[in-house]
């Protein structure tokens, strides 16, 4: 990722919930509630998905990315590492990030 890249992806990052956010938000709610994401499916009638959170994580920073993405409605995109790839350079983990999926 060259440097711009790294700026935009921090300047996202940088609007996102911090997880104290979210655990304020989340004692208003019933305990009992299910959890989904929502997510713009990006069609023409602007359908909202709303897949299920089964899991949550901490990025694995030696295997694991955020990048910009011209796929993604955000911008950016979580990407795994191959064999040939190696996402501990520091310029990657300025935001430590949890992942809901």
């Amino acid at each position: 990722m060259n440097t711009q890249d790294v700026k935009d992806v921090n300047r996202i990052l940088n609007t996102a919930y911090r997880v104290q956010d979210l655990i304020d938000e989340l004692t208003r709610c019933d305990p009992e509630a299910v959890v989904v994401f929502g997510c713009n499916y990006g069609d023409r009638g602007k359908t909202e998905q709303a897949i299920p959170v089964a899991d949550v994580t901490e990025m694995d920073y030696g295997c694991e990315t955020i990048d910009k993405s011209p796929y993604s409605q955000s911008g950016l995109a979580i990407k795994n590492s191959d064999d040939d790839t190696d996402f501990t350079d520091k310029e990657y983990t300025q935001h430590k990030i949890v992942i809901l999926r």
